[in-house]
């Protein structure tokens, strides 16, 4: 998630002197000898981290107490506390979100931990920390308990939570852990006493502003998975059922919008374009109607190209391919083919300004691009490939609002479920021609087109959000 990204960045500009202001004046005043003055690649890690001038560098067990942990036969401890017994802290499944879970108690305690000391996973899950706050535990193999020797206790538990990728990359053996050796080893930078207690306040002075965004991120994230795939086919949806806007029953007749069948009669002898109440997809308002698709657009087949016919030069007119049209736009670019000199069996399959062109082909194990339409917005006019199919509405006044029917779930889901083939999935032409389409009054298509262009460029903005951490 962003949020934890975000601390780990904090945590590393902290250890490397980069979060907080530095006073020179300020110097260390423990300091044992904790490497030989000879020893190269100590000098190399040091100037590789480019520490502050008035800081030092030295190995973990120089600065604190290690305790490990021990194991307990199980009549040494019970579930229940006595008198006399103290916690008994087996692993990880005893810390959450900070705090102790207690489930076990020992009344012959020999590994013991005391408040204020930092516990930390070592085997099982590496890395998980907590500053005791428990007079005594007892702590298990899984445990190692930490006493700061003059250090800012805090400043410790940061730079063990800086420290948890190297802690999991050094884990041994098919349960992963880390032993005394490795831990006492690390290299901890060692700031004056008093700027360990700034990092400490910066630290959570800032952690404390990302938990705030925390759950913020946390329902954009729910809010996507709650949505079926994509937030906004699923708001075009919700137009489409008529649902987005306010219904006015004073709008104009539908039927005015739905042209003279003279004008499509090819379609009409070519495809089932009548009209089944039984077969109504789903509930529209009283004012709206369902018509076919065949009913509104006329339409044209792309040309199959030879290899020998089409250049990537960038000359002529640019071949139209199913590829061209995966975002919902036109793309043209370098991978698109061109044709310098059209025949006329081309010129056929011209694509003008206006035209939908919907993709009528994809492969069976991914049926996502059946049926994908954008519209050509280009002045000059292309060429059609085959698979690509061009439909010319007949009324242009409803394209915004059709193109957006055609890019919604329910047209793709009823789509993708009539391809059929093995390697790959192909749509006929009556499977798009009699596709069942919701017609709202012109007056409310409008409506719906100015709220969903509204809408839409909100939910790009939450997915770029969402997926800023991926990149």
């Amino acid at each position: 998630m962003i949020v934890d990204e975000l601390k780990k960045s904090i945590l590393n500009y902290a250890f490397n002197g980069k979060l907080t202001f530095q006073y020179e004046e300020e110097k260390v005043k423990i300091f044992p000898q904790a490497y030989n003055s000879d020893d190269k690649k100590i000098k190399e890690t040091i100037n590789n981290m480019d520490l502050p001038s008035n800081w030092n560098i030295g190995k973990f067990g120089k600065y604190i107490t290690l305790i490990s942990g021990q194991d307990l036969t199980s009549d040494r401890y019970d579930s229940k506390q006595k008198d006399n017994s103290i916690p008994y802290l087996t692993g990880a499944s005893n810390l959450s979100d900070g705090k102790l879970i207690i489930n076990r108690y020992t009344d012959t305690p020999t590994s013991i931990a005391n408040e204020g000391n930092i516990l930390l996973t070592c085997k099982g899950t590496i890395g998980e920390t907590l500053i005791l706050e428990k007079k005594r535990v007892h702590i298990a193999r899984q445990f190692m308990a930490i006493v700061p020797n003059e250090m800012n206790t805090k400043y410790i538990l940061y730079f063990l939570k800086n420290s948890i990728i190297e802690l999991n990359r050094n884990a041994k053996s098919i349960i992963p852990g880390i032993d005394r050796e490795f831990v006492l080893n690390l290299d901890i930078p060692i700031p004056p006493i008093e700027e360990q207690q700034r990092i400490v306040d910066k630290i959570e002075e800032l952690f404390a502003k990302l938990d705030e965004i925390k759950p913020i991120e946390e329902e954009l994230n729910k809010l996507k998975t709650d949505l079926p795939l994509e937030m906004d086919k699923s708001i075009i949806d919700y137009a489409i059922h008529g649902g987005l806007s306010n219904q006015n029953i004073s709008d104009s007749d539908v039927i005015n919008l739905i042209p003279e069948k003279s004008q499509l009669k090819d379609n009409y002898k070519k495809f089932n374009l009548t009209i089944n109440e039984d077969e109504y997809p789903f509930q529209i308002p009283e004012n709206w109607k369902w018509i076919k698709l065949g009913m509104l657009f006329d339409y044209q087949n792309g040309y199959s190209y030879k290899p020998s016919e089409t250049l990537k030069n960038g000359k002529g007119y640019p071949v139209i391919k199913s590829q061209n049209i995966m975002k919902r736009i036109v793309e043209i670019n370098s991978q698109t083919s061109f044709v310098e000199i059209p025949t006329d069996k081309m010129l056929k399959s011209k694509v003008n300004k206006g035209d939908f062109l919907m993709c009528l082909s994809s492969q069976s194990n991914n049926p996502e691009p059946l049926g994908k339409t954008a519209i050509y917005e280009n002045e000059d006019f292309a060429l059609l490939n085959q698979r690509v199919l061009k439909l010319t509405p007949i009324n242009y006044d409803l394209s915004k609002y059709l193109y957006y029917v055609i890019n919604s779930f329910y047209f793709h889901n009823t789509v993708s479920h009539k391809g059929g083939g093995s390697a790959q999935s192909n749509l006929k032409l009556e499977h798009v021609m009699e596709m069942y389409i919701p017609l709202p009054p012109i007056e409310e298509q409008k409506r719906i087109v100015d709220r969903l262009e509204q809408l839409l460029p909100l939910c790009d903005d939450i997915e770029k959000i969402i997926n800023a951490k991926e990149k």
